[in-house]
């Protein structure tokens, strides 16, 4: 299934949301490579999420190229989540609230889904601001608990990571 930009003023300006397949996993890898901000890991990564666990991951393709997506999966502990991986959008797509778009996506193909999680620093406002901003959209409640210390680390250096934990899930639109 894709939806389409509402907004979009004609179909080459339209966003594409689909599921992502091996294919793909290259596009993400060097999409990631190229942010600053997230954590870089091995192609291999991407292709077993494109692969093993694309029910709960999606890409955003713009023109027919990936400008974005949101990698996840199904905590076997906790079946009725959705663990959000990674987001990222490139930033020839940003402003078009896409993030939330493919967080909204997973929520909506997400059979059982009730609840989405993700762990976040605490300096990362623009991530805290995308749950917040989804927890609205679903008429959901949005909480907090410490998950990793900066120690879970070892010496990388790593900033601490919250759980943040969006539901129970009221709204699928």
């Amino acid at each position: 299934m894709t939806e389409t930009s509402p907004n979009a003023e004609n179909e080459r300006e339209s966003v594409r949301l689909r599921r992502p397949g091996k294919q793909d996993a290259q596009s993400l890898w060097r999409l990631v490579c190229a942010n600053e901000t997230l954590d870089t890991n091995s192609c291999y990564l991407y292709l077993i999420q494109a692969t093993e666990f694309s029910d709960s991951c999606v890409v955003a393709e713009l023109n027919g190229e990936i400008v974005g997506f949101a990698t996840g999966f199904r905590p076997p502990k906790r079946p009725d989540s959705l663990f959000v991986w990674q987001v990222l959008v490139a930033p020839a797509a940003r402003g078009k609230k896409l993030a939330k778009r493919m967080l909204s996506y997973l929520v909506r193909h997400g059979d059982g889904v009730q609840f989405v999680e993700a762990t976040i620093t605490p300096s990362n406002a623009a991530s805290r601001a995308l749950f917040a901003s989804l927890a609205s959209q679903l008429r959901a409640s949005i909480g907090y608990t410490r998950c990793f210390e900066t120690t879970d680390f070892g010496a990388s250096g790593h900033e601490a990571e919250e759980l943040v934990r969006v539901g129970p899930i009221l709204e699928r639109e």
